[in-house]
């Protein structure tokens, strides 16, 4: 038998060797990382809860639950013991095989991350002290934070960066890098509830003794409070949280917003209860979201714009001028309370300046005037790309960014409303020449489907292109399948209009030219805030970026029947009609939820709902004095994890 952790599922899993079919899961703690197995029974180490399970192996039911410290990263069987390494308690539990109780706690000059027992010796692998990499000054430059870092209207990802080193919501994506980052853990919460049978209520314990930069104490009633806010002025995050009763109250009349019944709270009891008009299995990462951090009740603030308001984190603003700089200082009240949630942050200050071209900003760090510089590859002219890749690879970075730039169409009108005519327009997309000027293989990826990699329910599926024999490999647009498609459909000649935005120019020249090649008269449109694309043009070409890491946040907002976000109204009940169980099981079955989104993937692919045409990659470049990189899945750099020499 071959065990399996699942971090995100927080399952293990069985495989049996002599047949090789998988067995069902077993329920453990939040974020299993590592199983062992010995005397009888696997070993579980659950990384979020501190705790390790034993699992009979007779029976595949747990038996025991011993409480070990913060962050257990290793466990191992042997020497008469269950050896446990708490990577940030930095000490060894060694736990009674039999009882699973802690039999001793041995601490460690430094952060142990794997253990293993040979004879009467127990090694382990360790990491240095978080305490030696503490300090210093991290000069950091950002493409633009959008004018806020205000929780109630940041929409920025660079803002964001920031922001989650100085607010915190009830519960928060796990401050790790890879595919870890992607999982919720309890943050001034206590721990992350399940709703309600009805799938309508969440109700939150809420930690005590925290406190703001200013010297308030956390309550519950500050959660209601941070949502009002949101709802009260009206931008685009105040959809997040409208299945809240009493939220469609608060968009219609902002000045006499309360949500005492939506979202009922307990001062005395420390607890904080939503209430919602219909289950939305997406509510736990919207309250994850900086959106929902705790802002002090009936904060005074004056001026939100150059002065945010108190914060939670290891971190507060001491200054800040919009879309121009930030200042970062510690925090003086903060305490941890959960490494997965909140860490401490490494660097003392962290100052960040915003407005300049990507060109600078790269000389910057490379002249040692700055330590990071979160890139846009499109922007720099192809010679210094190519002297990055070549001569700074080391100090370059390129992660999955989670956003598709899709050719959306109307399926309303001719000549798209044509199956016939969107599959042409699939196989003749030049997604080769698109990925070049987006940067290149190293900062940009070609894709036909709608879901980016990374994002769970992704399965590579793509019947619009050619691969060489090596396979894999994209090759030129088949020209020849397109125009056999557009013949059948008898609509060659019609004029087709293409919005774009002014700054997505180059990308539009090949777009418009295919169309051409097809036979079409294509016009380009400038696109505003004010296009109705749904009624004005026959495609637009628009990016869309993950909120958070799970499918429903594509599939729901662009391609489905009632969203208020679909660009083009494109509208399947069948397609509906997968979406909402998928969304409805991805947090109690996310094996089976994302197993239903690649369905709907493929089937949206199949039916080109739209052109998907590449997702950019995110690049950063940092100096020779930065260590400790890691890159969220939802924040981007870690920022607070990056150590200054």
């Amino acid at each position: 038998m071959v065990w399996v952790a699942s971090e995100t599922a927080g399952t293990i899993s069985r495989i049996d060797l002599a047949s090789g079919s998988l067995l069902p899961p077993v329920a453990v703690g939040n974020g299993p990382t590592a199983v062992a197995f010995g005397a009888g029974a696997a070993w579980v180490a659950n990384s979020i809860d501190g705790t390790v399970f034993r699992i009979d192996a007779a029976t595949s039911s747990v038996t025991d639950t011993a409480d070990v410290g913060d962050q257990p990263e290793g466990i191992a069987v042997g020497s008469g013991g269950v050896w446990v390494a708490n990577g940030a308690a930095a000490t060894i539990v060694e736990l009674d095989p039999h009882s699973a109780a802690v039999k001793r706690t041995i601490s460690v000059v430094s952060s142990p991350r794997a253990i293993d027992v040979s004879g009467q010796r127990v090694w382990i692998s360790a990491a240095a002290s978080p305490s030696s990499h503490r300090g210093g000054l991290l000069r950091v430059s950002l493409t633009d934070d959008n004018g806020s870092l205000d929780p109630a209207t940041a929409q920025a990802l660079d803002a964001w960066s920031l922001m989650i080193n100085v607010y915190d919501g009830l519960v928060a994506f796990r401050r790790a890098g890879g595919a870890a980052g992607g999982t919720l853990v309890p943050d001034l919460a206590t721990r992350v509830p399940a709703p309600a049978a009805d799938g309508k209520t969440y109700t939150f314990q809420v930690r005590r003794g925290v406190r703001y930069s200013n010297g308030q104490e956390v309550r519950p009633r500050d959660f209601r409070y941070a949502i009002e806010r949101v709802l009260t002025r009206g931008h685009y995050p105040a959809t997040f949280y409208s299945q809240i009763v009493g939220a469609a109250s608060c968009t219609r009349s902002p000045k006499v917003c309360k949500l005492s019944k939506g979202i009922v709270t307990d001062d005395k009891a420390g607890t904080v209860s939503f209430h919602l008009v219909a289950p939305d299995p997406d509510f736990l990462y919207k309250l994850a979201l900086t959106f929902a951090s705790a802002v002090p009740f009936g904060d005074s603030v004056r001026n939100l714009g150059t002065h945010p308001p108190p914060g939670t984190g290891p971190y507060k603003i001491a200054s800040y001028r919009p879309r121009h700089a930030a200042r970062l200082v510690r925090n003086p009240r903060f305490r941890v309370w959960s490494d997965d949630a909140q860490p401490g942050g490494f660097p003392d200050v962290i100052t960040a300046t915003s407005g300049q071209d990507t060109s600078k900003q790269v000389n910057g760090v490379l002249k040692g005037r700055g330590d990071v510089a979160s890139l846009s590859p499109s922007g720099l002219p192809p010679r210094q790309l190519r002297t990055l890749r070549t001569q700074y690879a080391a100090q370059l970075h390129v992660d999955p960014l989670g956003v598709v730039v899709y050719l959306f169409l109307n399926t309303h009108r001719e000549p798209f409303s044509d199956l016939r005519v969107r599959r042409a327009l699939d196989w003749a997309a030049d997604r080769g020449q698109l990925t070049a000027l987006a940067g290149g293989d190293n900062f940009a990826e070609p894709t036909c489907q709608i879901l980016p990699p990374g994002v769970p329910g992704y399965r590579p599926y793509c019947p619009y292109t050619l691969k060489t024999a090596a396979g894999g490999v994209w090759s030129a647009p088949n020209h020849a399948q397109a125009a056999r498609l557009v013949a059948m459909s008898h609509t060659s000649g019609r004029r087709v209009v293409i919005g774009t935005f002014q700054f997505q120019t180059q990308f539009a020249r090949p777009l418009m030219a295919t169309l051409a090649r097809l036979g079409y008269r294509p016009v380009r449109r400038d696109l505003s805030a004010k296009t109705d694309t749904h009624t004005e043009v026959d495609g637009a070409l628009l990016a869309w970026g993950k909120e958070f890491a799970a499918a429903s946040d594509f599939i729901d907002p662009l391609f489905t029947c009632q969203s208020p976000f679909n660009p083009m109204r494109f509208c399947d009940p069948a397609i509906d009609a997968e979406a909402r169980p998928a969304a409805t099981t991805q947090v109690s079955d996310p094996v089976t939820a994302n197993a239903a989104w690649a369905r709907i993937d493929r089937g949206l692919v199949d039916r080109a709902a739209a052109i998907p045409l590449f997702t950019p990659q995110s690049a950063t470049l940092l100096s020779k004095r930065v260590g400790n990189y890691q890159f969220s899945p939802q924040w981007g750099p870690l920022l607070d994890q990056l150590w200054v020499r």
